[in-house]
């Protein structure tokens, strides 16, 4: 069974999505329900935010199927909200999560970090 959790806070101009757990195929449900029951997600708050970053330091195992499905739909309601800078991930020694993130190609959309720098408080 899966045990998935998040957490939104805001830092400043920084919105900040916290997960932790295992993200398995029922995370397109974990995703969804997500997005509707976070205002801070909606399309009118998020272009209130510089920056998206999502903590995943926590989190002990991401599927293709459903766990980068979460990464992407962000992403994809970051652009349509009209944020330009890549979503940064915080991914610290989660390699599983980097591997997968090579693997498919998504990296390319995402700025890594090992953690929540100062100066990408700043940007």
């Amino acid at each position: 069974m899966e045990n998935m959790s998040r957490q939104i806070e805001v830092r400043g101009k920084i919105l900040l999505i916290t997960l932790q757990g295992s993200f398995g195929n029922s995370a397109q449900d974990f995703y969804q329900e997500m997005v509707a029951q976070e205002a801070e997600l909606s399309e009118t708050e998020l272009p209130k935010y510089e920056r998206i970053v999502i903590d995943l330091k926590k989190v002990t195992a991401m599927s293709s199927s459903g766990g980068l499905a979460i990464l992407v739909g962000l992403n994809t309601i970051a652009k349509k909200a009209g944020h330009q800078k890549p979503i940064a991930l915080i991914v610290n020694e989660n390699d599983h999560i980097r591997q997968a993130l090579a693997t498919t190609k998504l990296i390319q959309f995402f700025e890594l970090f090992a953690i929540l720098e100062k100066d990408l408080e700043s940007n």
